[in-house]
Order: C-alpha cells, then sequence, then structure tokens
C-alpha cells in the first residue's frame, strides 16, 4: 500500500512540473500550443509547386500546431508568416501525420491541426529560438491581427500526435 502511494506521488510530481512547461498562445482562430523551426523539410501530399512559384532555394520550415476555436474554419489563405526576408505564405496543413496541399478550408474537428510556412534559411532558422509574426491576411475592414510568436528550432519539427493538448509555447516576456 506503501509502495503504490509513493509511485501515485512521484506521477503527480511530474505531472504538475510538467504542467508548468505547458502554455498555449491565444490568437485570431484559436490556440497556437507549439511553435517550430527545422531545416528538415516534411513531405507533402499533392503539394502545386506552380501555386509556390518563389520557394527559397535554402529552406527552414515553421510548423504551428493549433487548436482552432469552436465554430472555427482556417485556409492556407488566412495567414502569413513576417520572418526576416519578408512575408511567407502557409503551404500546407496536417489533419493527421501527414502536410497536404489544399485550397479548402479545414473545419474544426475537435483535434489540433499544423500549418505549414517555408521561410528562407539564409535569414531564419539560426537561433534557439526566434520571434515572427504570424497575420492574419482577411482582417475585418479597419482592424489587424498580428501574434508574436516565439519558435524553437528543432532537428525535425514534432509530429502532431506528440504535441500535449496543454500546449508547450514559449510566451514572449517568459524566462524559458
Amino acid at each position: 500500500m506503501k509502495f503504490s502511494k509513493t509511485i501515485l506521488s512521484i506521477f503527480f510530481i511530474i505531472g504538475f512540473i510538467c504542467s508548468l512547461h505547458a502554455a498555449k498562445l491565444r490568437f485570431r482562430s484559436g490556440n497556437i500550443l507549439a511553435a517550430e523551426l527545422s531545416s528538415a523539410t516534411p513531405s507533402i501530399n499533392n503539394f502545386n509547386k506552380d501555386a509556390f512559384p518563389n520557394l527559397p532555394e535554402q529552406k527552414v520550415c515553421a510548423v504551428i500546431t493549433i487548436q482552432l476555436d469552436k465554430s472555427r474554419k482556417i485556409s492556407i489563405f488566412d495567414y502569413t508568416l513576417n520572418a526576416p526576408g519578408g512575408d511567407y505564405p502557409c503551404v500546407a496543413f496536417a489533419k493527421n501525420s501527414d502536410f497536404e496541399y489544399g485550397v479548402e478550408a479545414v473545419e474544426n474537428s475537435g483535434k489540433p491541426i499544423q500549418l505549414l510556412f517555408i521561410l528562407d534559411g539564409r535569414f531564419s532558422g539560426k537561433s534557439p529560438q526566434e520571434k515572427l509574426l504570424l497575420k492574419c491576411n482577411l482582417p475585418p475592414a479597419g482592424k489587424t491581427y498580428e501574434t508574436e510568436i516565439i519558435f524553437k528550432k528543432v532537428n525535425s519539427c514534432t509530429p502532431l500526435y506528440s504535441i500535449p493538448a496543454s500546449g508547450r509555447m514559449i510566451i514572449p516576456g517568459d524566462k524559458k
């Protein structure tokens, strides 16, 4: 009995410590759970190179994992990422484990999705953390929606199913 209480206590403490590092960041369409930069380019199903003729030669991938608010939709045309070198369009999304190019809006299924942006590697992906700006392309008249995001540099972006629902964002102003 004493052994099982000790084990339960250890799991409780580990869970508590992990929750201290969990964070989400609000943006116009929901919550950002994770933001990562990687020079490893994921494969994209149905990718249309003609739709993105100006992709950089030296690529750094920016992947944002999001949870949409109820009744929200999102498409690759809704947001751009402002990074050194310019504004970069979203080129694909992942609803499961694979990225895919699609022009149709993705509806909230209750599960997170990932957005993929391809940045110019001559300017981005050099630091362990980088602040970039997510910009809404279609805000209501007279409004702008921009969200400052701190991206973490990783070897390979984390698969969608491995991002916790509680998030693991570095919030601007945090000392993590």
